[in-house]
């Protein structure tokens, strides 16, 4: 009997000593970063020792090291079933589930987590990054904030609250959250281009530029400063100095289509419409599929007279994206150049279809209503846009211009004066104001109007030429 227990006793201190090297064997290499071994200690430890939570759950968080997530979630699965009331347990196979892109699960991992253990503010914050993949915006915040309340100085949480409240459109209390990101931490690189992109949006672009410009002090190898910074120089007309961030992005990341896109915007605004067209090219090139940069293409070769070939843009930008009705109003402007006046109002109705507040497109119809002889329903198109766009001169000027011929002289001197009014130095508005007062047998005004005109340099068409120059002899 004697010899048998002291057998015994010698086993279990030999099967004690054999899982203490185990474990700590596997946390020695886990640490240096050597899982798979760590896992195969685990598992001699775990044979030993199967109802151990602590061994399971040190195993999957090898595991999911590993990226081995079917098996992390079973190893945690099994460390809640031995402890049901572990928060650990919860936490970690909601990270697991999460990067196994079962959301809805992982979000019910955390929540158990936080009803065991409601002080813990990583479970919060991990729950909101969960929520944001379901578009939950509403629920990241609230997360957040409870985060933040746990924990005041949680630099993260400030970062993540503020990325959803600018996407939410809460841009002035996204803007306090970056601050108080920046000043917990002065050197938190995200915190300044987030910041600077919601001054952006609020148009505050000199504190954007600045906030770009501190992005790129502390992490200059990044692209995404320079881009961004680009794209506000380009607001502020600083075209030059946007190609420099855009080429500076390009050399950083020149497989990125977003940057040639941005240098092409930057010098087409400068008239360098061939380095435009190289530059979308390039776009499409590396994003065949994007509809943005034929789309772009297409607006510049129109400008520059190849409308044909902006047409195919459109239609390829059209194809990849069938409801973005910007293209099919460019479209109809391309098509209306080549006088195909009703395949451009097939595209201006399109639009309309698709934007039924698109000044634009009615503006358009309204002009090949026009140039089809439909006077009527070219004023109803120009009233349309106007509706949607008051301060569109262009709209006042064509009905005025249309009523004008109409011989409603009253009302299309309304036009002009409205055009005027918005535009004080559009000089073909003087010039058909004055002309519609003459047929109103208004002769003094008339006049001051051409002289008005002829002073801001009125360049009359090859059809006006004639009575510009008879009205002009007139009103000497």
């Amino acid at each position: 009997m004697f010899f048998v227990l002291l057998f015994a006793g010698s086993s279990v201190v030999a099967y004690a000593q054999n899982i203490e090297e185990y474990v700590k064997a596997a946390a020695n290499n886990a640490q240096i970063g050597n899982h798979k071994k760590a896992i195969e200690l685990y598992s001699l430890a775990i044979a030993l020792k199967p109802d151990s939570a602590d061994l399971y759950t040190c195993r999957g968080i090898s595991e999911s090291y590993l990226q081995q997530y079917e098996n992390a979630a079973a190893d945690f699965s099994k460390a809640i079933e031995l402890v049901p009331r572990g928060e650990s347990g919860y936490f970690s196979r909601g990270f697991i589930r999460y990067n196994m892109g079962q959301y809805e699960s992982a979000i019910a991992d955390y929540s158990k987590a936080i009803e065991l253990k409601p002080d813990d503010k990583r479970v919060y914050y991990n729950r909101a990054i969960t929520y944001l993949k379901l578009n939950r915006y509403e629920n990241v915040i609230d997360d957040c904030s409870k985060a933040i309340e746990l924990q005041l100085n949680d630099t993260e949480a400030y970062l993540l609250r503020g990325y959803v409240l600018n996407i939410v459109n809460r841009n002035e209390e996204a803007l306090t959250d970056y601050s108080k990101a920046i000043a917990l931490n002065p050197n938190a690189a995200d915190a300044y281009l987030r910041r600077g992109f919601v001054m952006n949006a609020l148009g505050q672009y000199e504190s954007a530029i600045a906030d770009y410009s501190k992005e790129i002090e502390l992490r200059p190898g990044d692209a995404a400063g320079y881009y961004d910074r680009g794209i506000t120089k380009d607001h502020l007309g600083q075209a030059e100095s946007a190609i420099d961030d855009f080429t500076k992005a390009i050399e950083l990341k020149p497989d990125n289509d977003d940057e040639y896109i941005g240098r092409g915007y930057a010098n087409n605004a400068i008239g360098r419409y061939d380095a435009a067209i190289s530059d979308y090219s390039k776009a499409i090139e590396l994003k065949p599929n994007n509809p943005i940069a034929y789309y772009n293409r297409g607006n510049v070769e129109d400008i520059i007279g190849r409308h044909e070939i902006a047409i195919a843009d459109f239609s390829k930008a059209i194809e990849l994206k069938p409801d973005k009705e910007d293209a099919y109003s460019s479209r109809g402007i391309a098509k209306e150049a080549l006088q195909m006046y009703e395949e451009a109002k097939k595209d201006y109705t399109k639009a309309i279809e698709l934007k039924p507040d698109d000044a634009n497109a009615y503006y358009g119809l309204g002009n090949t209503n026009d140039y089809l002889d439909q006077p009527d329903s070219a004023i109803a198109d120009y009233s349309k846009a106007i509706e949607f766009k008051p301060t569109f001169t262009n709209a006042y000027y064509c009905r005025g211009i249309v009523k004008h011929q109409l011989g409603r002289y009253e009302l299309a001197i309304a036009d002009y004066s409205k055009v005027i009014e918005l535009s004080p130095d559009y000089a073909a508005a003087y010039f058909q104001r004055g002309i519609a007062k003459l047929k109103s047998n208004k002769l003094d005004d008339a006049c001051e109007d051409i002289r008005q005109a002829s002073a801001l340099g009125y360049q009359p068409t090859k059809s006006e030429k004639k009575e510009w120059k008879k009205q002009l002899e007139r009103c000497k």
